[in-house]
């Protein structure tokens, strides 16, 4: 009989704890209205070494990824769609070879994919619009 407790005390200590919960998936959506083909690029910004990630969008495509998260948290952003490495900080958009667009992590445009501040719900979508290609700097074919 003491043996059994011994044998169950340990049980019902490791069985009790807080409920953690379940993880979270995370789903999010680029699509491609832009009129253009764009190329995007995906750094980190204090490892400029580090080749980028590239991510090929054709006009009217749309792709979109999804992530599950385990627990404890640990969040996801538009920052692991464009590289799995939630450090990724950084893009350079090319539309056509003709225009680009450079985005940063900061909050003070909602027309940037990696602006936490707006993006940061379980499922987002990000559009890439003819207006987005419109506002970009011309590269004159030399957007590398």
């Amino acid at each position: 009989m003491k043996n059994i407790i011994l044998l169950l005390l340990p049980i019902i200590f490791l069985s009790c704890g807080t409920d953690q919960g379940e993880g979270k998936t995370y789903t999010y959506t680029v699509i491609n209205k832009s009129g253009k083909t764009i190329e995007i690029r995906s750094y980190i910004s204090y490892l400029p070494n580090v080749t980028p990630v590239i991510t090929n969008i054709e006009n009217g495509q749309e792709i979109t990824k999804t992530f599950e998260d385990g627990l404890p948290p640990s969040g996801y952003s538009f920052k692991s769609f464009f590289g799995e490495n939630p450090n990724r900080d950084s893009l350079v958009v090319v539309y056509n070879q003709e225009k680009i667009n450079f985005f940063g992590d900061d909050c003070s445009n909602t027309r940037n994919p990696l602006n936490n501040c707006f993006y940061r719900d379980e499922e987002e979508t990000f559009i890439f619009s003819l207006e987005d290609y419109q506002n970009a700097t011309p590269c004159d074919g030399d957007c590398d």
